[in-house]
């Protein structure tokens, strides 16, 4: 996506749009403008925007996957528990049976 293709997003944004959408919208462009501003003096505005996005976008879904691969681990620990604790309760009831 270039840069006028992004402006164009943020200004003709539905009325359905979300709050959260607007948000992030709105804080992805002054984030980019201000890169603008600091790396962008004498230099094609969208090569300045490929760059921006493989620094800054692309940083930002990595920490979004390591988040959710924690959540992950987190949520296939507390499986194995439950899991674990069905195990013991069956050999309890086994043995009671016996």
């Amino acid at each position: 996506m270039k840069r006028v293709d992004f402006a164009k997003r943020v200004k003709e944004m539905e009325v359905g749009t979300s709050v959260e959408e607007m948000l992030d919208m709105y804080e992805r462009k002054r984030e980019w403008q201000e890169y603008l501003e600091v790396h962008g003096e004498g230099r094609d505005p969208n090569e300045v925007y490929d760059e921006w996005v493989n620094t800054t976008i692309v940083a930002r879904l990595g920490k979004r996957l390591e988040r959710a691969k924690r959540m992950g681990e987190r949520l296939d620990s507390e499986f194995e528990k439950r899991i674990g604790k069905t195990k013991v309760k069956n050999k309890i009831k086994m043995k009671k049976g016996e």
